[in-house]
């Protein structure tokens, strides 16, 4: 069926079926959907579509395959609130601010993909640029990341809070600008009070040349709680920043076969730090000289085992699997 601007509020008012697959096409303006639920799940073909503004609220069963999602100053193109089985195959999220060549730079706005209480999100293959960030996900259980770009942001690539069962894998990130105070890092991680910590979670071959922190499991709040059962494997990190890889007050972290090396004219090396955590896998890592410090041999710690992203991703496959 194909679905265009003018038909598409019409066409979701009087029901679509189980099992769809609807092609959109042409430049859809904010659609707001609440409480649709297909078990089976429906298929959202929106190659030939640009979708500004999106909300979906209680909704389940929704597949997106390929499309462009935009949004205008702090809104958000893709917002996903109390939603359960929702994924993207080759997105376009971008941002506000895509410059021609001669026009004047000012920092990104908006954000990309928003997901709040939410579970079985995925994002595949995608592109996130000129956005403040790519991705922001809050109490979002059973997640996958995979194999996006993401550059030119204002702020950090993807930001976790209190986020479980995970796998944030084969991505890269660059080409984020500072802007006065600003601190622009990969992937961000926190735990705050009121909700379960981020546990369970494998941040795996990525590649990322940032200005900030690359992937930082942080403890920078007082109500925050720590982490539970992190694996931070096989990624290749440059940066401008002490913080290459920081996890705080873990409880169970793995850190393995990482390579970190820091940017030219970077005021700190870029490092591997572990604070306050507890059962610890530490081999493999390599830091390079930089900042006018030698390399630095890294610590082995326990005995490396490899994390579940086997499960992880049956878990992903499994949720991908009722839309298909």
């Amino acid at each position: 069926m194909l679905i265009t601007p003018d038909t598409i509020v019409g066409i979701f008012k009087a029901g679509i079926a189980d099992g769809s697959v609807l092609k959109l096409r042409g430049e859809f303006p904010r659609l707001l959907l609440t409480g649709k639920v297909w078990a089976d799940g429906i298929v959202l073909d929106c190659a030939e579509a640009t979708l500004r503004d999106w909300k979906l609220t209680r909704v389940e069963g929704v597949r997106f395959q390929g499309g462009t999602f935009t949004t205008t100053g702090m809104g958000k193109a893709m917002n996903l609130l109390e939603s359960r089985r929702v994924s993207f195959a080759a997105p376009a999220f971008l941002g506000p601010e895509h410059i021609a060549p001669g026009e004047v730079y000012v920092p990104p706005t908006g954000y990309g993909l928003w997901a709040t209480d939410c579970e079985d999100v995925s994002v595949e293959d995608g592109k996130f640029s000129g956005f403040r960030m790519g991705l922001v996900f809050g109490r979002v259980v059973r997640f996958g990341v995979v194999r996006n770009d993401f550059s030119r942001m204002s702020g950090d690539g993807g930001d976790f809070t209190n986020c479980q069962d995970g796998l944030v894998a084969e991505n890269s990130v660059s080409g984020l600008q500072r802007f006065d105070a600003t601190h622009p890092d990969g992937f961000q991680f926190i735990s705050k009070a009121g909700a379960p910590r981020c546990a369970r979670i494998v941040v795996l071959d990525n590649l990322m040349i940032v200005q900030g922190q690359g992937i930082y499991f942080g403890d920078n709040y007082k109500d925050q709680l720590g982490h539970q059962d992190i694996a931070i494997t096989g990624n290749v990190i440059r940066s401008a920043y002490s913080n290459a890889i920081a996890a705080a007050r873990t409880d169970g972290v793995t850190v393995t076969d990482n390579r970190v090396s820091t940017l030219a004219l970077a005021p700190h090396r870029a490092s591997i730090n572990l604070p306050d955590c507890t059962d610890v896998v530490r081999a493999g890592n390599t830091v390079a000289a930089g900042a006018g410090l030698r390399s630095a041999d890294d610590p082995v710690v326990g005995t490396p085992v490899d994390p579940d992203v086997a499960g992880l991703r049956a878990k992903i496959a499994a949720a991908q699997a009722a839309l298909a």
